[in-house]
């Protein structure tokens, strides 16, 4: 009797498949009232955050709760919860936020940023970064890492535009960044060289 050794193999995966996939999904489900509950007491966190809190919270939501989409608009850091509830923190008028991916292998074409769905090439990494106003001052200037989204966010006086650039042992990239109403909250087109 021959033993056929793929068809073996394949029987094998399917019931491990069939055996661990109901045990992850169960692992990683939250009932529906505890769900409820974060979504009501995390509403209530986002009433009284600044601009910089929302946007620590909604990083740490990428990972915790995927669930929650959260953006970044020139007015807002939002956050869409899964019953179709949204909570909006309002960024500060005189300024503007910007999400900046510096990368050297992939981007993708991004205007308005999304925390909960953007990932930049390079996470992790510390940058030295440089920012001009029109008249050649230094407004920024410090050592910043990317998250593990390979985001970093920067705010800027808002209405007015900058010479931004990035450096760290991979590379340097320098862009105009502009902080009117209309300019893009998600830079990914600093590729480092």
């Amino acid at each position: 009797m021959r033993i056929n050794t793929r068809r073996i193999s394949i029987i094998l995966a399917l019931l491990l498949t069939a055996i661990l996939v109901p045990v992850v999904l169960i692992w990683n489900t939250r009932p529906a009232s505890e769900t409820a509950q974060f979504g009501t007491s995390l509403r209530e966190e986002l009433r009284s955050a600044t601009a910089q809190e929302a946007l620590d919270i909604a990083n740490r939501l990428r990972k915790d709760e995927p669930s929650i989409h959260t953006t970044l608009t020139a007015e807002h850091v939002e956050f869409v919860f899964p019953d179709g509830r949204n909570v909006g923190v309002p960024v500060d008028t005189s300024e503007m936020i910007v999400s900046v991916a510096p990368y050297r292998l992939r981007t993708h074409p991004c205007a308005i940023h999304s925390i909960s769905g953007c990932q930049g090439d390079i996470t992790d990494r510390p940058f030295e970064v440089a920012v001009y106003d029109r008249d050649g001052e230094l407004v920024v200037n410090r050592t910043i890492t990317t998250g593990d989204n390979g985001f970093f966010e920067i705010a800027l006086p808002r209405d007015s535009e900058f010479l931004v650039s990035v450096e760290s042992n991979l590379g340097r990239a320098e862009r105009l960044v502009g902080t009117h109403a209309d300019d893009p909250t998600c830079i990914t087109d600093m590729q480092l060289l």
